[in-house]
């Protein structure tokens, strides 16, 4: 995929024809259109922003998986879900998601599901 040229544009963001959907379980979430860089060995994408490749552990400590559901537990689902993301990707991660206007909830909910498997996951029976 090549990236949108801003003088056909000007300065709009890209029409959403430009924008790869992304997919959960290992597939990058693209909220751009330009080239993708492959994750170091051990993370895999789990989305990309403004020419950035955003990665996260290719497996998670089981006691970052307890710490998520205690937060759920005892601050809610949606205080969990946001330390979850931000310890992921970091700060600067969360930030450019945050500060995205054209980020959809469809894109939220799946960067958020991958994040929560990669976690949750590794809390299975034999997958540890």
């Amino acid at each position: 995929m090549t990236a949108v040229q801003p003088e056909l544009f000007g300065t709009d963001p890209p029409p959403a024809s430009h924008v790869v959907p992304g997919h959960v379980n290992g597939a990058l979430v693209d909220l751009d259109a330009s080239p993708a860089n492959p994750a170091p060995p051990g993370e895999v994408a789990l989305f990309r922003l403004d020419g950035r490749t955003f990665t996260i552990p290719a497996r998670s400590r089981v006691n970052v998986g307890l710490k998520y559901l205690w937060i759920a537990k005892t601050s809610g689902e949606g205080a969990a879900d946001q330390w979850l993301l931000e310890q992921l990707v970091g700060t600067e991660g969360y930030q450019a998601l945050m500060n995205h206007d054209g980020l959809e909830a469809d894109q939220l909910t799946r960067i958020m599901q991958a994040a929560q498997r990669t976690v949750l996951g590794g809390m299975e029976p034999g997958k540890a």
